[in-house]
C-alpha cells in the first residue's frame, strides 16, 4: 500500500499540470494592447491585454517589470485565477496602478521581461481642473452655475455638466468641446425636489505619440469636479 504514494501523487501533479494554461512569454503574447487611463481625475492604469485563445491561455508573464519614464513601478505580472466563478476573471492581466506627478513633457510607459519590450510614448497624462464659483446651497430652475476652468496646457476635446439625483439617470445641464477658462451652465427646470451630484467632466487632448512592441496602444485622460447639490422646483 505504501509503494503506491509516489505512483499517486505523480499522478495528480500531471494531472493538476495539464490543466493550467502555459506561461506566457513577453514575445509569444499574440495581438498585445496596452491601454493608458484616467478616469474621473483617478490615477493612472496601465493594462497589457492579449488573446488568450491564440497565446494558449494566460497567467504571470515571466521576469517582467515596468517603468513610467525610465522608473521601476510596483507592476503585476499578471494571473492565472482557476477557482474564479466568472470565466472572463480568470485571467489576470499584466498591469499597474499609480498617480503621476505633472510634468509638461512626453510620457513613456515601458513593459519588459529583459528581452522583448513594449512600450507607449504620450503627449501628456496631466488633468488639468475646475473648481465651482460660489455655487448655491439650494439648486433652483433657472441659476446659473459657474466653473472656474484650469485645462491642461494640450486642451481638452470636450466638457460637460451633468446632474445624477441619488437612484437616478443622469441629466446634461451643458457641453462643449475645448474647455475654457470659465464656462457656465443654467439648472433646467425639475418638478420634484432632489439630491445627488453635479460632475463637471472633461476629456483631455492626450494622444499617443509612439507605440512600440503592441499591436495598438490606447490612452484615455478625463478629469472631472464633482459638487454635490440638493435641486428643488
Amino acid at each position: 500500500m505504501t509503494s503506491m504514494r509516489p505512483v499517486l501523487l505523480a499522478t495528480v501533479l500531471l494531472f493538476t499540470t495539464a490543466c493550467e494554461p502555459p506561461t506566457p512569454a513577453l514575445a509569444k503574447l499574440v495581438s498585445p494592447v496596452l491601454t493608458a487611463q484616467r478616469r474621473l481625475s483617478g490615477p493612472l492604469q496601465v493594462i497589457l491585454t492579449y488573446d488568450t485563445v491564440k497565446t494558449g491561455g494566460c497567467g504571470a508573464v515571466p521576469n517582467l517589470r515596468a517603468t513610467l519614464d525610465g522608473q521601476n513601478v510596483a507592476a503585476s505580472a499578471g494571473a492565472y485565477v482557476p477557482e474564479a466563478t466568472d470565466e472572463a476573471l480568470r485571467c489576470q492581466f499584466p498591469g499597474f496602478l499609480i498617480t503621476p506627478d505633472v510634468r509638461a513633457t512626453p510620457r513613456e510607459i515601458l513593459f519588459t521581461d529583459g528581452v522583448t519590450t513594449m512600450s507607449m510614448t504620450v503627449n501628456t497624462l496631466n488633468l488639468g481642473s475646475a473648481t465651482p464659483d460660489s455655487p448655491p446651497a439650494t439648486f433652483r430652475p433657472g441659476n446659473t452655475l459657474r466653473w472656474l476652468g484650469s485645462p491642461p496646457a494640450e486642451g481638452t476635446t470636450s466638457w460637460k455638466v451633468a446632474y445624477t439625483p441619488n437612484g437616478g439617470a443622469e441629466t446634461t445641464w451643458g457641453e462643449g468641446t475645448n474647455m475654457p477658462d470659465s464656462f457656465t451652465v443654467t439648472v433646467p427646470p425639475v418638478t420634484v425636489a432632489t439630491s445627488g451630484l453635479v460632475n463637471a467632466t472633461w476629456l483631455v487632448n492626450a494622444t499617443v505619440q509612439q507605440c512600440v512592441g503592441a499591436a495598438s496602444c490606447e490612452l484615455v485622460v478625463q478629469g472631472n469636479a464633482p459638487l454635490n447639490a440638493v435641486v428643488v422646483p
